[in-house]
């Protein structure tokens, strides 16, 4: 019997333990009531009541301090609406512009958590400092754009952060939007965001300083990846002391026109590391950039590694082989300054065994013209010539009536009996008509000659007897319209297999001659440019630059001649390929540069 009630009470208390109750024995009774938490005592004393109100007091301002910091767009607090896919895009454009001023106005962060939200304009940010907008990863919280232009933008803006997002196209806005826009800020923090097929990836215009980009990801830009915007012509107003760490940036393929890594319109001290450029016409682009820096960058599948107008540049990266680099520009690597013309900078990609001759005409004095094709193809004056300084780029031979009527070229400048292209640019024709005598080519064989030439206003070539003229006969010609009377190019294409003549003016249109007779197919024995000036205008017929292809030359190719900011072709010049730098035992440094005529100069920097 005892044994029996024994086992019984053990399992009593076991049952109490469980849900709560204590035991109590009431005479021969065995009671269960259950526990007053108002009357328990912990270890140290206290009611264990009082602990739990503590702990419920603390975890509410938690939640408040929480709620305080945080505006939740779909649970945003009254009275703002919160962001509803079922809702128009419109709408809930509005929605999420209207929580953005509201937390900047209140000192909060804004956070949209896992989904999608469409846009249908830009979401701007107040220029209030310190505003957040954190998502829940570039992965999970997504922006996408049904609208071209800005995504984020801020202006005027300082202290503000943007992270963890990714910005994704639509059909409406593929190629078309700039992830986000950045003007006239401080101390921007842009962290962990992916953006997805857009036209510019993130730009930076004006005065931007000192504002961090990191863990950034661009994935099929169309024109821009980073953009470094000038606001002016003042450096004042470009970005300046801006930080990039890059994981990857990558365009549509090397095909790709116009399309950028990274462009610099301007702006000072900006690093650029880490990371993956590839898949673009150019990777990086620099103009008016004084010491930028882009250091552990792996730069792949891009017709130009590096083109760097003017300004200064600071590299270390790999794969940065096939570059530009204007002669008012300089890079900085591991082994010293590198100029226009070292191996560094030497694009193999331009040479090209086509150009057979090229004169640029800076001579200034004497009686030979350099070829600085590297074929040594070398013209001479004949006559007396005048030098002047009033050429496209300075220096030009002036073909006066009196004087300095003739260049004489080597005979085998090209082979003449194959297609050939006579390039040339000479100054105005103030005044002219059909019947006045173009600058041209001359060239005799035995008692004929075979002339070709241009105004800006007719092509003229024939085959004609007789013998040796001063200047090329104007007529049978051509009729074309120029637009420009200064700085004049003329490309000038010769076929004597189909019996034609051509000429491409890139200010203007075509003109053609098509011979059917009496053309000359031979190789002559003597050739010459020539000309003179018109009888009224002296400031006619100075030539500044002259060349010859053995082939003909597409129109974009002309344009990038005429384009060029200084004279063409540097990169051609196979006498004048590199520079290099020497540091002597007291530390001064020194530039040895082969100049155009083959001079060594040394220049202590």
């Amino acid at each position: 019997m005892k044994r029996r009630n024994f086992l019984l009470n053990i399992l009593l208390f076991i049952f109490a333990f469980i849900f709560g109750y204590t035991v109590k024995k009431e005479g021969e009774n065995v009671v269960l009531q259950r526990v007053d938490s108002t009357m328990v005592n912990g270890k140290n004393g206290k009611l264990v009541a009082d602990k739990i109100k503590v702990l419920t007091e603390q975890s509410e301002e938690t939640g408040k301090q929480i709620q305080s910091q945080f505006i939740n767009v779909r649970f945003p607090p009254s009275p703002l609406t919160a962001y509803d896919p079922i809702k128009t895009d419109r709408e809930n454009t509005s929605i999420l512009q209207d929580i953005i001023n509201y937390a900047s106005a209140n000192n909060k962060v804004v956070f949209m958590p896992s989904g999608y939200y469409t846009t249908t304009a830009p979401l701007t940010i107040p220029p209030k400092q310190g505003f957040e907008l954190r998502g829940a990863g570039n992965r999970n919280t997504v922006i996408r754009p049904q609208h071209e232009g800005n995504v984020i933008e801020i202006v005027k803006g300082q202290s503000h952060v943007i992270k963890d997002i990714k910005i994704e196209h639509t059909e409406t806005s593929k190629d078309k939007y700039t992830g986000i826009y950045v003007k006239d800020s401080l101390l921007i923090t842009i962290d962990n965001v992916n953006i997805f097929y857009p036209k510019n990836g993130i730009v930076f215009e004006g005065s931007v300083y000192v504002s961090d980009v990191s863990n950034l990801y661009i994935y099929y830009f169309k024109k821009k990846g980073i953009y470094l915007k000038s606001a002016g012509t003042d450096q004042l107003f470009s970005p300046n002391g801006n930080n990039f760490s890059i994981k990857f940036i990558r365009g549509y393929g090397m095909s790709e026109p116009n399309s950028y890594g990274i462009y610099i319109e301007g702006g000072s001290v900006n690093n650029f590391s880490h990371g993956q450029v590839s898949d673009c016409d150019t990777a990086i682009y620099s103009a008016k950039g004084i010491r930028n820096y882009f250091e552990k960058f792996w730069i792949e599948n891009t017709k130009t590694h590096i083109e760097i107008v003017s300004g200064t540049a600071h590299v270390n990266s790999h794969g940065t082989f096939i570059n530009k680099i204007s002669e008012g520009a300089t890079i900085f690597t591991e082994n010293g300054q590198a100029s226009p013309y070292s191996d560094l900078t030497k694009n193999p990609l331009k040479e090209d065994n086509a150009l057979k001759a090229l004169w640029f005409f800076n001579e200034g004095s004497g009686s030979t013209v350099l070829d600085k094709s590297g074929n040594k193809k070398h013209a001479t004056l004949q006559g007396t010539p005048t030098w002047v300084t009033k050429g496209s780029w300075g220096t030009g031979v002036h073909f006066k009536r009196s004087d300095g009527r003739k260049i004489s070229i080597p005979i085998d400048t090209v082979d003449w009996t194959q297609p050939y292209t006579f390039i040339y640019n000479y100054s105005i024709f103030a005044t002219e008509d059909e019947n006045a005598s173009p600058i041209g080519l001359y060239l005799t064989t035995k008692n004929k000659y075979f002339s070709v030439g241009a105004t800006v206003s007719s092509l003229s070539a024939g085959l004609y007897e007789g013998g040796v003229t001063e200047w090329p006969k104007p007529k049978p010609s051509g009729r074309y319209s120029s637009k420009t009377k200064t700085n004049i190019w003329q490309f000038i294409y010769v076929d004597p297999i189909a019996k034609t003549v051509e000429l491409t003016d890139p200010y203007g249109g075509v003109a053609k001659l098509q011979f059917t007779n009496n053309f000359p197919i031979e190789t002559p024995t003597n050739a010459l440019i020539t000309g003179r000036e018109h009888e009224t205008n002296t400031t006619e017929g100075i030539m500044s630059m002259a060349g010859f292809f053995q082939r003909k030359l597409s129109i974009s190719e002309v344009y990038d001649i005429v384009n060029s900011t200084g004279r063409p072709f540097q990169q051609f010049d196979k006498s004048v390929q590199f520079s290099t730098i020497l540091v002597s035992p007291n530390n001064s440094n020194y530039k040895l540069t082969v100049s155009d005529d083959g001079t060594l100069t040394t220049t202590l920097i």
